[in-house]
C-alpha cells in the first residue's frame, strides 16, 4: 500500500503469456488495461490481454489485492543507552516509547515490554531491553533499548537530627519545574544517616552553575516523620536544609529560612548562631552537636538546647 502504481512490475511476477506450440514468450507484450489505486487497500481488478503472429486475441482479468506490508514505527523520546543507578530496580520512565503505524496510527497502547525481568541491576554490562508491536493489518516492528546499570557519581549523605531520627523520609527537592523527575526519596537507618545518590549525567542537570556542589537555588533537603532513637519519641515535623549540607536538624532549618529570605548561607548561619548564643564559627549544617557534645564541646550542648527550644517551636506551631 502506498506505492506508486507501475502495472510493468506485474510481468514475469504476476503474470507470464506463454504462446502454444510455437513455445514464444509474449509477456512483454501482453496490454495491461487499468489503474489501481494503490492508497486503497482491497481487491480490484485489471484487463490483460496479447496476441499471438497469427492475430488470436487472449484476454484475462487479473485481480491485483492491495495490503499494507508497512510495520508500524517505534521510537525513543530520550538519549539512549538508558542509564539507570546500579542496584536499583529498573523502571522505564514515562512516555520513553512511542509507536505509530501509517493506517491504525498510534499504536503506544499497544507496545509490548519484552526481557525487562531479566534485567540484572548489579551489572555492568550493556543489557537490553525489547519493544514489539503489531499492526492491524499483522506487520509487525521490534526494536531493542540498552540499558545500562552505573555507579552513583554524586552522593548527599548525612544525619537527621532531633535525637537521631531513624525511619525519617530525606527527599531532595530540585528547584527546577523541568528537573523533579530527579528528586529522591530515601528513608534513614536506626542511627538517622541518609545517602541519597545521583548519577554523573543527574547530577550535571542539576548542577546548573556548575560550581561543583548543589546549591539552594538548584534543590532543597527535607525530613519528616522518623522516631528519636534516644527517647523513642515520633518526630512529626519538618526539617529542611540546603543541599551541600550533612545535617537536617531544627536549627538547620532556622538556616535555611533565612537563606530563602535572601540571606547567604554565612550569613544564615551567623545570625543562627548569635540568636542561640553559641560560636558563629559552628556550622551547624555540617556538624553532628550529639557526637560532639558527646565529647565535651559546650558549643554543641547549646546547639542540642537551640535545637530542642526550635523543635517546640515548630510543634507549637502545627
Amino acid at each position: 500500500m502506498g506505492d506508486e502504481w507501475n502495472a510493468t512490475l506485474l510481468r514475469n511476477h504476476a503474470f507470464i503469456a506463454m504462446d502454444f506450440p510455437s513455445g514464444a514468450n509474449l509477456t512483454d507484450q501482453v496490454v495491461i488495461s487499468g489503474n489501481i489505486n494503490t492508497q486503497v487497500l482491497g481487491t480490484s481488478e485489471i484487463n490483460l490481454s496479447v496476441s499471438d503472429e497469427s492475430g488470436r486475441v487472449t484476454s484475462k482479468v487479473l485481480q491485483v489485492e492491495v495490503t499494507d506490508q508497512t510495520p508500524p514505527q517505534i521510537s525513543f523520546s530520550s538519549t539512549m543507552p538508558l542509564v539507570r543507578l546500579l542496584g536499583t530496580d529498573f523502571t522505564l520512565p514515562p512516555n520513553v516509547v512511542t509507536a505509530n503505524d501509517n493506517l491504525d496510527g498510534d499504536l503506544t497502547q499497544n507496545v509490548q515490554i519484552l526481557n525487562a525481568d531479566l534485567l540484572d541491576p548489579f551489572s555492568t554490562d550493556s543489557q537490553y531491553i525489547t519493544f514489539q508491536v503489531i499492526d492491524s493489518s499483522g506487520n509487525p516492528a521490534t526494536t531493542q533499548l540498552e540499558v545500562l546499570f552505573e555507579k552513583p557519581g554524586f552522593t548527599i549523605s548525612g544525619l537527621a537530627i532531633d535525637g537521631y531520627l531513624g525511619g525519617a523520609q530525606i527527599q531532595f527537592i530540585p528547584k527546577s519545574v523541568d528537573l523533579q523527575h530527579l528528586a529522591r526519596t530515601v528513608t534513614t537507618d536506626s542511627s538517622g544517616a541518609f545517602a541519597l545518590d545521583f548519577l554523573s549525567s543527574e547530577f550535571q542537570a542539576l548542577d546548573a552553575n556548575n560550581n561543583g556542589i548543589l546549591d539552594l537555588d538548584e534543590g532543597s533537603l527535607q525530613a519528616s516523620g522518623g522516631i528519636d532513637a534516644t527517647t523513642n519519641r515520633e518526630f512529626s515535623g519538618m526539617m529542611k536544609a540546603d543541599p551541600s549540607s550533612t545535617v537536617l536538624s531544627p536549627l538547620t532549618t532556622v538556616v535555611h529560612a533565612l537563606m530563602e529570605e535572601g540571606s547567604t548561607k554565612e550569613a544564615a548561619l551567623q545570625s543562627t548562631a548569635i540568636a542561640f548564643g553559641f560560636s558563629p564559627d559552628v556550622d551547624v549544617t555540617n556538624v553532628d552537636p550529639i557526637q560532639a557534645a558527646g565529647q565535651g564541646d559546650e558549643d554543641s550542648k547549646k546547639i542540642i538546647q537551640a535545637g530542642a527550644l526550635v523543635a517546640n517551636m515548630m510543634k507549637q506551631a502545627e
